[in-house]
């Protein structure tokens, strides 16, 4: 059975977690988003820009630019999640912002090899369109299809003052 669903026989302890719900999450991958685009967008357009001039006549290497860039980009989108996810305090600084934290399964903390886990199968839930996204709005925690990946959830923390 779901585990979002109790099996027979299970008692119905309440959920210790405050699970975050989907426009906060949302909320949080606009602000990564917007930090990626900022950075990583500059310095791949940099070279893009670079790319035009320095190798005009090198047309193997400036038909390649955008191929080079797309690799780019998401090893720059994957170091990103993996560093934050996986490190202090399990947050993007989008997340931080919104007081979530990615833990796994039983509340504790992921590493960098399950927050880069997580980052693949965001890959997949963009891959279907967004609809791994979407699936996170039709279960109680709230979870997406690279959060079922990667067996993590995304939890709501106490304000504290840090």
């Amino acid at each position: 059975m779901s585990e979002d669903h109790p099996s027979i026989g299970e008692t119905n302890h309440p959920d210790p977690f405050r699970y975050a719900g989907f426009f906060r999450r949302l909320a949080a991958l606009l602000v990564d988003t917007l930090i990626l685009t900022l950075t990583a967008g500059s310095v791949l357009w940099f070279f893009t820009y670079v790319y035009d001039y320095t190798f005009a006549s090198d047309y193997a290497i400036r038909d390649l630019a955008p191929l080079i860039d797309f690799v780019l980009l998401i090893l720059a989108c994957g170091a990103y999640y993996s560093y934050f996810e996986g490190g202090k305090g399990n947050s993007t600084p989008g997340k931080r912002l919104l007081h979530l934290q990615v833990n796994n399964r039983n509340g504790l903390p992921i590493g960098n090899k399950q927050a880069l886990l997580r980052f693949i199968g965001r890959l997949v839930s963009t891959a279907t369109f967004g609809i791994g996204f979407l699936i996170a709005l039709f279960n109680r925690k709230h979870r997406t299809l690279h959060d079922l990946i990667a067996g993590t959830i995304v939890v709501q923390k106490e304000h504290t003052a840090d």
